[in-house]
């Protein structure tokens, strides 16, 4: 699993996870918007990584493989996530 990173040197931290069918670069319209206030983690997940070839496991393996290398990275914790609301928009919302 790849994971892209933007803005790293803020402090507050984003973990963008992308849905199904979609590589991580789903994303391309946001990064520009959140990488000047926040640290975007974006992991290519296993199956939609176009710089590794490798297959979807499941959701419990990929959230541990995530969950270990957030702790391998000394980021102690993601305070956002980034929910899809429509075509066009998003909301940031506090976790």
């Amino acid at each position: 699993m790849t994971y892209h990173e933007f803005g790293t040197e803020n402090k507050r931290v984003v973990l963008l996870i992308h849905p199904a069918v979609v590589m991580w670069d789903y994303f391309e319209y946001v990064i520009p918007l959140l990488e000047k206030d926040f640290h975007l983690i974006i992991p290519a997940l296993p199956g939609y990584d176009s710089d590794q070839k490798d297959d979807f496991t499941s959701i419990e393996e990929i959230v541990a493989a995530i969950e270990r290398w957030l702790k391998e990275k000394e980021i102690p914790e993601v305070g956002y996530r980034v929910y899809k609301k429509s075509v066009s928009e998003y909301a940031l919302c506090t976790i």
